[in-house]
C-alpha cells in the first residue's frame, strides 16, 4: 500500500486566548471564524466586560495529564494458531478451481526485499469468491482476525463463521486498495459471551474480477485494554454509538490519577463510557471517584454504568462538585470495578477543568455542504433566492464574494478548510482519504489556546475514522449510516453545550440538508412556484 506524505507547512496562525481582557459575563457569540483573528491581527486589546481575570488563570480550558497507580494492563496479543499459504491447503475449504499455491522468489519485481513476499493462494479471476479455514474452533480463545492478502482491483474482503450449516457471525467488509500485500484486522466483538465451538472461518472477497493471492489466516487473542488508548498518552478519540471524546483506557485494577489546583470557581469535568464491543457480559459495571485535599479531607463518588443493549455504556459527563477543596490541590483518583467474572475496561475521557465565565467566547462555523453560493441571497446573483437568517448574519459581519473551494470533493475541501492547505499539500484528494496527523488544523489551534472544541457532521464519511478531521476536537459527533438532516446534527450540540457551561468553545457544524435532493418544507416548498406547478 503507498503512503503519501503530506508536505506541511504555513499551519494556521494561533489562536489569541479566550481570557485576555475579558470578564466572566455570559456567552458571547462570534458570527464569523474570522473575528477572532482579526482582533488578533490588530494592536488593540478586546474590550473588557465584567471584572478582570486574574492572570493566573489565563490558561482557559486546561486538560489534566492522567497516570496510572496500580498494576499495568495487559496489552500484548497472543497468536492463537497461523494458517499460511506455505503451509498447503489442507486446512482450508477452497473452490474448485483455485488457481494454485505459487512460491514467489525472494526480491523479485514487485519490489519486496528478500524474505518480505510471501507465498499465496491465487484465487479465481471472479466477482464474488470465498476461502473457508476448517476447525472447530473455541470462541473463547480469540477475538481478532488478521487476513493477509494482496490484490490488483480495490476489493471488499470480509469474514463469516459457520456453526455447521448456520452463519451465525458476518463481520463490516473492509475495502482494500493494494498492489502490495496488506492485512486487515477484524475485531470478532460478536464472539463475546459465546461458549459453543464453531467450524468454520471464511474469507470473503468481492469486487471486480482481477488478481487475489490470499497469503495468511491469523487468530489473536487481544487483552481489552489494547483497544483503548494508552493511559500514559494524551488520548484519542474514541467512539460510542454517533459521538467520540478524546479518551483513554481505564481498567480493572489499574486506577487512574490526576491533580490540579481547585482555584475559586473551578469546574471538574468527567466523562467516562464502554463501546459496544467492549461491553462486558455479564456483571455490573461502577466508577469510584475519590477527590482528596490537604490533609487528607475528601469524598467518594460512586457512578454506575448501565449496558445498553448493542450500545454499551452511552458517554456520560459528570462535574463533581468541589465543596471544601476549593482553594487548594486536589487529587483525582478514578477506579473501575466490576461484579463479572472477567477483566473489564471503560473509555475515560481527558479530564479538563476551567474557571467559568458568566460571557464566555463561541465561535461557531458553519459549513452547508454543496451549498451554491449564487444561492444565498445576499450575493446578490440575480437569481432572487430568499436567505433571510444567512442575509443577517452577512448584514451584521462579514461577506465574502470572491471565494473558491480548494476541491469539489466533500473531505478534501474541509480539510483545505481546517488546515489553510490545498489538497496538493494535505494529500486529501478524495472521501476516504484520511487527513495525516501531521497537519495542524484550526480545531487545534483553539484547543492549545484554552478553547472547549466540540465537532458535528451530518455525514458518515467525514467521521473521523475516515478522514481524519476530529483533529483537535475533544467531542466528536458523525452519523453511522447514511446522511442526517441538520435537526439531528444540532442536537448533539445544544447537548454538549450544557457540560461546556462558562467556557469558551469553537463549534464546528457540517450540514448536509442542501446536498441534492433537496425537500424543503412546508410552506417554503412553494415559496418560489405555485402549487398547481410542480417545480421538478
Amino acid at each position: 500500500m503507498h503512503t503519501l506524505t503530506p508536505q506541511i507547512s504555513q499551519p494556521p496562525p494561533p489562536v489569541p486566548s479566550p481570557w485576555e481582557g475579558r470578564g466572566r459575563k455570559g456567552r458571547e457569540l462570534a458570527l464569523a471564524v474570522l473575528l477572532p483573528f482579526f482582533a488578533a491581527c490588530g494592536g488593540e486589546q478586546p474590550p473588557t466586560r465584567g471584572a478582570a481575570v486574574p492572570p493566573d488563570l489565563l490558561e482557559g480550558v486546561r486538560r489534566l495529564p492522567l497516570e496510572l497507580t496500580g498494576a499495568t494492563p495487559r496489552t500484548q496479543p497472543t497468536v492463537v494458531a497461523r494458517f499460511d499459504a506455505a503451509n498447503g491447503m489442507s486446512e482450508w475449504r477452497v473452490p474448485g478451481d483455485v488457481v494454485g499455491t505459487i512460491e514467489r522468489p525472494r526480491g523479485d519485481s514487485t519490489g519486496s526485499s528478500p524474505g518480505e513476499s510471501p507465498d499465496v493462494f491465487i484465487l479465481p479471476r471472479a466477482r464474488h469468491n470465498s476461502v473457508g479455514i476448517l476447525g472447530p474452533f473455541d470462541p473463547r480463545s480469540f477475538n481478532e482476525v488478521l487476513v493477509s492478502l494482496e490484490v490488483d482491483h480495490a476489493k471488499d474482503v470480509g469474514l463469516i463463521l459457520r456453526r455447521g450449516s448456520h452463519l451465525f457471525l458476518e463481520t463490516d467488509r473492509q475495502r482494500v486498495r493494494a498492489d502490495t500485500p496488506v492485512t486487515i484486522v477484524f475485531e470478532l466483538s460478536g464472539l463475546r459471551g459465546e461458549v459453543e465451538p464453531f467450524d468454520e472461518i471464511g474469507v470473503l472477497v468481492s469486487g471486480p474480477p482481477g488478481y487475489v493471492g490470499l497469503a495468511s489466516v491469523t487468530l489473536l487473542q487481544r487483552p481489552l485494554a489494547a483497544r483503548l488508548p494508552d493511559p500514559s498518552g494524551g488520548g484519542e478519540l474514541v467512539r460510542i454509538g454517533a459521538e467520540s471524546q478524546r479518551a483513554v483506557g481505564l481498567v480493572t485494577g489499574a486506577p487512574l490519577r490526576t491533580r490540579f489546583t481547585a482555584d475559586p470557581g473551578r469546574r471538574l469535568q468527567l466523562a467516562f463510557g464502554v463501546p459496544a464491543a467492549l461491553a462486558p457480559t455479564d456483571g455490573e459495571l461502577s466508577i469510584r471517584v475519590r477527590l482528596s485535599g490537604d490533609g487528607g479531607s475528601g469524598r467518594t463518588i460512586d457512578y454506575p454504568l448501565e449496558v445498553e443493549p448493542g450500545l454499551g455504556v452511552p458517554w456520560r459527563t459528570v462535574a463533581p462538585h468541589l465543596g471544601d477543596l476549593s482553594g487548594g490541590e486536589v487529587i483525582v483518583d478514578v477506579e473501575l470495578s466490576s461484579t463479572g467474572t472477567a477483566e473489564a475496561v471503560c473509555a475515560f475521557a481527558i479530564p479538563t477543568t476551567w474557571v467559568e465565565l458568566e460571557r464566555p467566547p463561541t465561535v461557531i462555523l458553519v459549513t452547508s455542504d454543496s451549498h451554491r453560493a449564487d444561492h444565498i441571497g445576499a450575493a446578490h446573483s440575480g437569481i432572487g433566492i430568499k436567505t433571510p437568517f444567512l442575509d443577517g448574519l452577512a448584514e451584521r459581519g462579514v461577506i465574502f464574494l470572491d471565494c473558491q473551494s480548494s476541491s469539489n470533493d466533500t473531505t478534501a475541501s474541509h480539510a483545505a478548510l481546517m488546515t489553510g492547505l490545498p489538497p496538493r499539500d494535505t494529500r486529501v484528494v478524495q472521501n476516504g482519504s484520511l487527513l495525516a496527523d501531521e497537519a495542524v488544523t484550526l480545531a487545534e489551534r483553539f484547543r492549545d489556546a484554552g478553547w472547549a472544541t466540540f465537532g458535528a457532521v451530518s455525514v458518515p464519511h467525514l467521521g473521523h475514522a475516515l478522514s481524519g478531521l476530529g483533529q483537535g476536537f475533544e467531542r466528536f459527533s458523525a452519523p453511522t449510516r447514511g446522511p442526517v438532516d441538520a435537526a439531528w446534527t444540532l442536537a448533539r450540540i445544544d447537548a454538549w453545550l450544557e457540560d461546556a457551561r462558562g467556557a469558551p468553545a469553537f463549534i464546528w457544524i457540517q450540514l448536509y440538508d442542501a446536498h441534492g435532493p433537496y425537500a424543503p418544507p412546508a410552506p417554503y416548498d412553494h415559496l418560489y412556484y405555485g402549487k398547481e406547478r410542480d417545480p421538478r
